[in-house]
């Protein structure tokens, strides 16, 4: 926008604004009647939560903010349990839709061919979860989708709630809001707006119901594979809980907090809670969500959650560095001891078509994942030819008319791009080859396919397409065939990684999350990957073992049987094995292992710490440590039982100062025989890792993670895994592990973790911007000269022609904002706290790799005294940098010192020392420190005495050998010209600026015109306005006007006014409006009034509003009324204070007023100088960006 455009605006508000209080003032004048004073109450208003989700496969945000109401962000009431406010969109009543199934035999469900979790035994027990209710809390659910049945014959089963039956629960626990479906869908309701409808139209609804239908999905109608969609508890019922985290902050804790309360008041024995906050610690979880998660245990209600999809610490961008092992990134609530967390995991097998081929040796099926959009056609040969990267040269060397090309992932090109490029090519169709080997088949979405592609494409394996590239032709089997997943099973590389802050194991366990299919919005279906899709594979296998254990254990409270439940699905997980590495998967990465219903169903032992958690937490260890677990029978007098156990110890595996993050095996012991005789057995096992010390510090310098499982078998000829238990342990410290990434002034050349310089060709020196910096240092203001003095003065122009900009201490300022630094030995950061604006701060900036409490910053000064002490704030660690979204705060405003003493003084001159202190969350941690050197300089550099100028060249040169160095010389001009305005608007001048670098050897190209874009005409430069600015490295500026340099009559050149014989008043305040050189600002010091406290300004401001009643219209002579001065001032400063005024008062305005005119003419006279004050004390310029 430009300038004079801001301007019209800001008038137009002005003008708004005096109307409305004239009009105000007539109206009070005219009734002259007392009023009764009207009290409204507003509700405060809070910043929005920008990253309370899963990057991936998580809560949606919506676009709207959501109004929270006191209900659902507060605690249940214990009187009364009215529903929040409901929103006024509700959807329109739909008809009643039957929660049974219509067809009376159905297709087979693509669980019986494929059964990931071995939960079909455990369903056939539980009659597939009838009379079990799960909870859902998630973003936004499609009801109507007819995956949302139950098996007919159930109809009129006692075991089944009725809607009377609901609704006396409802009453009963004061539940008045929430809108029953049927008896499959038993209750919906939208705790962020208030409302029972959970279909939002305007967001996707497609994460919500594809979590549902995964566990308790019940499908009549055939998917994409000719199979039904079945979850694991597809007869249970469901609460749709809706919640939005788009809205004010807390809120969406608060909403989903009161979302489980309500689930275990409905009877839930499951709750399934597909997102969370990224890298978040307990001591940053939301109170309401800790006493929900309390009520939940009590209760007996099981909570799962999503680990996260973050990976590890700088996922995207680089992998985590070896000297910072606390790299997870696990998400709240999955961090609470209390919640199931879930990591995803590849398949074993899928459902998948395929491309027959055939090689020399044989022929063979290669499952094929082909988008929605288009198929190949069945029986149908292609031929093959191999396009590489699919770039446009790899296509020019190629025919691919009328052929299936061949491409790689990876690469400049997007999969758009590929496809794009192979449809110009005229290719018959697509097939791109997966560049990770460890990673399955998945479908390309809609959205990174060409709009107006009309051939197919399809997606295989890295190991497939091997076999694919040994061929010219293939033919497409379009049946869907069950095959092994090349990938599987093992963690994605997206499950995000734990220990969690504190230091504790997670995630808990692990179950499939890649490719998964599912309901989407509309009656469709679709694969979805991240661990919001391994969560309800969790939560359906609890729910039907929650009600096979209470038939098994009925003397159990529901508190004790959840927890055995826990215990047992830990215990009878499988440990996932990476073949690559001959090494177990880090318990951090996959929990306890793999979720398998049927061992769990069958399981007869349980495995657990002295605590009875079914994980072993080791915490600091040293070389030799000790494994302790207990052995527990499920049943008392089983009578005695031989089993083997083995000991599997592993740590992280690196490669050139960086995890891989993947395992490294360390040692596996001989199996031991152990006989189980009594209900329980502990076992103790020595482990020495000592031998690896040595070479393992020397990967990972401030220490490491020695973990791994402790498996059991029944049978040693096959060894199959009966139960396991994982153990982690760290050997060195982890709680005071450095939390912050090294200060960039240290690593120029190597650069920091998520960012690397690069070299400024004309210097050699690194660029280093503020702007988008990920970089941990000092930061403050940078003010160019005139909007300075304007700073200084107290009197910017707000649509002025400069702004500031943030800068990194210890950079330099070229030409085109360019900033650049140097490598020093011993760096001493420069600041000059004086008023201006430029450099009068330091502030700091850290890239934390750790979650830490109590960030602040203190000044000492020389002699280590304590000078200045900020406030205190807490921070996640900046977990990658690949959503602007998920960014994490880095720049901490309540460090900033702005060069004064905790008593409000300005310091001395002098060198202090800036320390950041900050503390590990985990417990046990010791503060951490980091230092900067800051030095203070208010005095001004030094000013050449004469200089000399050619009129004729322009040219103006001064003798720089006489000056101190570090300082820069500058010339500055600053004028103004008409602006352009619109028909009818007020005329005004818009501000010009423009500076000229001074050559190396003192010299100053001075120009006879300068180019504006608020002109179309060049500008004659005006001699007399151009002033020398000397700026040294603290920011001090000291200028002098060039005509004073000079010998008087050197300059030659034209002024704006040589043509006026004499200044008209208006120029004579135009001016005076001009800022004042630095040397000019001295000269009046003496007489300068110091600048105002906030005490001392609202005295002043009552003072004046004292004054204005005293202000009174007289009778006289004169075409214009004169103003009293108001006491305290004399008649000069009055004329100027009421300047504006005598300009506009009206001449006919010489009769006396009443008193009541008075008073309100005093009023408005007060207000107009509260307002005016106000305005001028808080509106700041704004950055330039």
């Amino acid at each position: 926008m430009k300038n004079h455009s801001k301007k019209k605006i800001v008038c137009q508000l002005t003008l708004a604004t005096t109307s409305l209080l004239l009009l105000n003032h007539h109206s009070v004048l005219a009734d002259e009647q007392p009023v009764e004073e009207t009290v409204v109450q507003t509700s405060p208003v809070d910043s929005p939560v920008v990253d309370e989700k899963t990057e991936t496969s998580t809560i949606a945000t919506n676009s709207e903010t959501s109004s929270e109401t006191e209900e659902s962000g507060a605690a249940a009431d214990e009187t009364k349990e009215d529903a929040p406010k409901a929103d006024e969109t509700s959807s329109k009543e739909q008809e009643p839709i039957s929660a049974f199934a219509e067809k009376t035999e159905s297709l087979p469900s693509q669980l019986s061919k494929n059964d990931l979790t071995k939960v079909q035994e455990l369903q056939a027990k539980t009659e597939k979860g009838s009379g079990q209710v799960i909870a859902i809390i998630d973003d936004a659910f499609d009801p109507a989708h007819d995956v949302f049945k139950l098996d007919k014959q159930l109809q009129g089963q006692p075991n089944l709630l009725s809607k009377e039956d609901f609704s006396l629960i409802k009453e009963e626990q004061k539940i008045a809001y929430g809108k029953w479906y049927n008896e499959k869908i038993i209750f919906t309701y939208d705790y962020s707006k208030g409302t029972d409808d959970i279909f939002d139209p305007k967001t996707s609804n497609l994460h919500g119901t594809h979590v549902a239908a995964i566990a308790a999905g019940n499908g009549e109608a055939a998917t994409e594979n000719g199979l039904r969609m079945e979850g694991m508890a597809p007869n249970a019922s469901i609460l749709l809980m809706k919640v939005n985290n788009a809205g004010q902050k807390d809120s969406f804790a608060a909403s989903y907090a009161k979302a489980i309360q309500d689930a275990v008041k409905l009877g839930a024995t499951v709750i399934n809670m597909s997102f969370g906050k990224t890298a978040d610690s307990l001591s940053d979880l939301h109170p309401d969500v800790k006493a929900a998660i309390k009520a939940a245990k009590e209760k007996g209600v099981l909570l799962v959650a999503a680990s996260g999809n973050e990976g590890a610490v700088g996922m995207g961008s680089r992998l985590p560095l070896s000297s910072n092992p606390d790299f997870g990134t696990l998400n709240s609530p999955a961090i609470s001891d209390d919640v199931i967390s879930v990591a995803a995991a590849n398949p074993m097998s899928i459902i998948s078509q395929s491309l027959q081929v055939t090689t020399a040796e044989h022929s063979q099926k290669l499952p094929i994942f082909l988008s929605a959009h288009k198929s190949f056609d069945a029986g149908k040969e292609y031929t093959l030819v191999d396009a590489a990267l699919g770039e446009e040269a790899d296509f020019k060397a190629i025919d691919a008319k009328d052929k299936v090309v061949m491409i790689k992932r990876g690469g400049r090109l997007n999969f758009s791009q590929k496809i794009g490029n192979a449809m110009k090519a005229g290719a018959a169709g697509v097939v791109i080859s997966n560049d990770d080997a460890l990673q399955g088949n998945f479908t390309i979405a809609n959205h990174f396919i060409p709009k107006d592609c009309s051939i197919p494409v399809g997606f295989i394996s890295l190991k497939d397409s091997a076999v694919l590239r040994g061929v010219t032709s293939f033919t497409f089997n379009q049946a869907f065939d069950v095959f092994e997943n090349n990938a599987g099973p093992r963690p994605i590389s997206q499950s995000s990684w734990g220990v969690t802050a504190e230091g504790m194991i997670k995630p808990d366990v692990a179950a499939p999350g890649f490719n998964i299919l599912s309901a989407t919005e509309g009656k469709q279906y679709g694969y979805e990957s991240g661990t919001s899709m391994a969560t309800p594979h969790v939560s359906g296998i609890l729910s039907l073992l929650q009600k096979a254990y209470k038939a098994k254990f009925p003397d159990l409270t529901d508190a004790q049987r959840a927890q055995l439940i826990k215990a047992v699905v830990m215990s009878s997980a499988t440990a996932l094995y990476s073949p690559e590495e001959k090494a177990y998967f880090s318990p951090r990465h996959q929990g306890a292992g793999h979720i398998d219903a049927q061992k769990a169903l069958k399981a007869d032992y349980y495995l657990t710490d002295a605590a009875g958690q079914a994980k072993i937490n080791l915490g600091n260890i040293q070389d030799k440590f000790v494994v302790t677990l207990n052995v527990k029978r499920l049943t008392k007098d089983q009578g005695s039982k031989t089993l083997y156990f083995q000991l599997n110890l592993g740590t992280d595996k690196t490669k050139d100062g960086h995890f891989e993050l993947q395992p490294k095996a360390l040692q596996s012991s001989e199996w031991q025989a152990i006989t189980i005789t009594n209900d329980v057995e502990e076992i103790q096992i020595a482990v020495d890792a000592s031998a690896y010390a040595a070479d393992l510090l020397k990967e990972m310098p401030n220490g490491y993670f020695l973990e791994g499982f402790v498996r059991f078998t029944d049978n040693l000829d096959r060894q199959d895994e009966l139960m396991s238990i994982p153990f982690s342990g760290f050997r060195g410290d982890f709680a005071n592990l450095p939390a912050l990434d090294t200060p960039i002034y240290d690593t120029l050349e190597a650069g920091a973790f998520y960012q690397k310089l690069e070299k400024d060709d004309e210097t050699g020196k690194y660029l280093l911007s503020e702007k988008d910096s990920k970089v941990t240092a000092l930061v403050s203001v940078a003010t160019p000269y005139f909007l300075a003095q304007e700073t200084k003065a107290g009197e910017i122009n707000e649509l002025g022609a400069e702004a500031e900009r943030n800068i990194i201490l210890g950079t330099e300022a070229l030409e085109g904002e360019r900033d650049v630094i140097a490598p020093m030995a011993e760096r001493i950061f420069q600041i000059s706290p004086n008023g201006d604006g430029h450099k009068d701060s330091v502030l700091f900036q850290g890239i934390f790799l750790r979650n830490v409490k109590d960030i602040k910053a203190q000044v000492l000064d020389k002699d280590g005294n304590l000078v200045w002490e900020s406030s205190t704030v807490a921070t996640r660690k900046y977990f990658q940098d690949l959503d602007e979204s998920a960014k994490v705060m880095h720049r901490f405003e309540n460090t900033k010192w702005d060069g004064q003493t905790s008593d409000d003084e300005t310091v001395t001159d002098g060198l202090y020392t800036y320390r950041v202190l900050y503390t590990p969350v985990a417990e046990g941690a010791k503060a951490q420190i980091q230092d900067f050197k800051v030095e203070v300089k208010t005095s001004l550099p030094e000013l050449p005495k004469e200089a000399s100028y050619d009129a004729e060249t322009g040219k103006f040169s001064i003798d720089v050998s006489q000056l101190p160095e570090g300082v820069r010389f500058q010339i500055g001009y600053n004028t103004e010209i008409p602006a352009e305005v619109e028909e009818g608007e007020e005329p005004y001048n818009d501000q010009v600026v423009h500076y000229i670098p001074m050559q190396a050897d003192g010299s100053f190209d001075i120009p006879k015109t300068i180019e504006t874009e608020l002109s179309e005409e060049p500008l004659t430069v005006d001699f007399s306005k151009l002033v020398l600015i000397a700026e040294d490295r603290f920011g001090n500026y000291h200028a002098v006007s060039l005509e004073k340099l000079l010998p008087k009559g050197q300059s030659d050149q034209p002024t704006e006014n040589e043509n006026v014989e004499k200044e008209t008043p208006e120029e004579v305040e135009k001016e005076s409006s001009q800022p004042m050189t630095n040397e000019e600002e001295q000269s009046s010091e003496a007489s300068t009034e110091p600048e105002m406290t906030d005490e001392q300004l609202k005295e002043s401001i009552d003072r004046m509003i004292d004054d204005a009643n005293l202000l009174m219209l007289t009778e006289t002579k004169s075409d214009q009324p004169h103003l009293l001065a108001p006491k305290g001032l004399d008649e000069k400063e009055n004329v100027d204070i009421f300047h504006h005024n005598m300009e506009t008062q009206p001449s006919s305005a010489k009769v006396l007023p009443k008193t009541a005119e008075r008073s309100n003419l005093s009023l408005l006279a007060g207000l107009g100088l509260l307002c005016s004050t106000v305005f001028v004390a808080l509106f700041k310029k704004k950055e330039k960006h």
